[in-house]
């Protein structure tokens, strides 16, 4: 599973929107790749968790307050987010199942 591309433009995306997509697409990939896996950690689903709190969400958030000057769509960044907190979710069930809550 992978995030949704960035919607077609009139004009080519900014480096910046270009760079924070790459920036989320690759946390994305990797942390829904680890838990998929048979064999999971607890400081490492631990660390995602964190991941995804201080790095993506803050990025998510910056991007919505430059959406407007970027043409980024806000459905775009709404879906993305979704797909973040769904991981978040999957992410805390595995805890859970590992640390025996």
């Amino acid at each position: 599973m992978s995030l949704s591309p960035l919607p077609d433009s009139a004009s080519p995306w900014s480096p910046n929107i270009r760079n924070a997509y790459r920036e989320l697409s690759t946390h994305y990939s990797n942390i829904y790749g680890y838990v998929q896996t048979e064999s999971v950690e607890p400081h490492r689903l631990e660390q995602y968790c964190t991941t995804i709190m201080t790095t993506v969400f803050p990025l998510l958030l910056l991007l919505e307050t430059t959406a407007d000057d970027e043409n980024l769509p806000l459905f775009w960044l709404e879906d993305t987010a979704n797909k973040f907190v769904e991981l978040l979710a999957l992410l805390d069930d595995h805890l859970k199942a590992a640390t025996g809550q």
